[in-house]
């Protein structure tokens, strides 16, 4: 039976009763607020028995009529909000149902392990930045890999725009990219960064040559092309090298690379500055800058420092107690 169907046979159900009850003269189970709580503790079987039908017409409407047809009612009500709620964790789990959410990390695509790897390290990052949503939006006809811990959006298709609706892409604040394929991964990108104009966006590519095409037509789009044979080679002329750069880009395990950026408002000052204030208060290591839209790793120490820039640095933890008014009067 459908919700509407429940709600008019549960109408007539309860008017049937009243008119009866009326009928046979049981006037002190027939006050509306009386006759709504005498029905529903009937036709659970609760039954306290502070009010009760007094005339014989009266009780043998009750046991013929209300009771029975009470009892399926009751019992046909929970089964409908039962299968309900039931209909809407499936469609949760399966990631059928649309979200409603706003600044959030979405990450869109599935590669199996490789993805549940890349969620488990978000993770770890929001526990320590703001506890920022994640969601999982794939193409794919599985569960949520994760369903105590990320939100969850399947879709036929990451060109239908009306799906991806769903996963709320134009509120996201962080949209990563990571496709089985450059080419999805390139169109993707592109309705992106169409309909979220602040999103920070990151895509990864197989092939360095489409990352540049994004680039070209969203120059705010972060591409992360694969270093895997970078890293070979710095092993090989650097031994550790590899394990060095995991534990930079992990927060699982040991010092971590993390960035902040230099609040507007405050003066200019120099490198220097940050770098001595966050190895003695913060036991961390300033490592570079971006200025500019520029990436300066290393900087000198007298390099001035401009409101709005990121700095980027090393630390066990992400440092988010700075005391910027402090640190530029040092």
């Amino acid at each position: 039976m459908s919700v509407r169907g429940l709600f008019l046979t549960l109408f007539a159900y309860m008017l049937i009763s009243w008119i009866g009850l009326n009928f046979f003269q049981e006037k002190a189970i027939t006050e509306i607020p009386v006759f709504f709580y005498w029905l529903l503790v009937t036709a659970s079987t609760v039954g306290y028995g502070d009010f009760s039908p007094t005339t014989s017409g009266g009780q043998l409407f009750t046991a013929a009529f209300v009771i029975p047809c009470g009892l399926s009612m009751f019992a046909m009500t929970v089964g409908k909000v039962a299968a309900l709620a039931l209909d809407q964790w499936q469609k949760s789990i399966n990631g059928l149902r649309a979200l409603s959410m706003k600044n959030h990390i979405l990450v869109l695509g599935w590669r199996g392990q490789r993805t549940i790897h890349l969620l488990e390290l978000l993770l770890r990052e929001t526990q320590q930045n703001l506890h920022r949503k994640v969601v999982l939006c794939v193409d794919k006809a599985i569960e949520n890999p994760l369903p105590d811990r990320v939100q969850f959006v399947q879709v036929e298709s990451f060109s239908s725009s009306k799906e991806l609706q769903r996963a709320c892409v134009a509120d996201a604040d962080i949209i990563i990219l990571d496709t089985e394929a450059d080419d999805t991964t390139l169109t993707t990108a592109l309705y992106c960064a169409k309909v979220n104009t602040t999103a920070n966006l990151i895509a990864y590519f197989q092939e360095e040559q489409l990352s540049e095409l994004l680039k070209l037509h969203c120059p705010r789009a972060e591409c992360m092309p694969s270093i895997a044979t970078e890293l070979m080679v710095k092993s090989a002329m650097d031994p550790g090298s590899s394990q060095l750069h995991h534990q930079l880009l992990s927060v699982a395990h040991g010092m971590t690379q993390y960035s902040v950026t230099y609040p507007e408002g405050c003066t200019s000052i120099a490198f220097s500055k940050i770098f001595h204030v966050f190895k003695e208060k913060h036991k961390a290591t300033a490592i570079g800058l971006e200025q500019d839209g520029q990436l300066m790793v290393n900087p000198a120490l007298d390099h001035q420092v401009l409101p709005g820039n990121r700095v980027y640095y090393i630390a066990e933890k992400r440092v988010l107690q700075i005391n910027w008014e402090t640190l530029s009067h040092v």
